[in-house]
């Protein structure tokens, strides 16, 4: 029982590890995207609200797949399903 225990506790350490570093890479994605749309936005006139629009609609599309990456990689290293 004992080995089963710390066969278990060694396993749980380097997922923590991976799922931490994982966290860390989005808030990275989000922060640095989120300052790019800012200063894209900032530099296109008030007047084109279309282009605007369509600009924010393929940030939001470009950050909807990473976070679906970033969850697929979560669940494929802890082999767990994704659905």
């Amino acid at each position: 029982m004992q080995e089963e225990i710390d066969k278990k506790t060694a396993s749980v350490l380097p997922h923590m590890l991976t799922i931490l570093g994982i966290f860390t890479g989005i808030i990275f994605v989000f922060v640095t995207s989120f300052e790019l749309a800012g200063n894209a936005l900032n530099g296109i006139a008030a007047d084109r609200a279309q282009i605007s629009i369509a600009m924010l609609l393929v940030v939001g599309q470009v950050l909807f797949n990473l976070i679906f990456v970033f969850m697929f990689c979560i669940a494929q290293l802890t082999e767990r399903p994704s659905g």
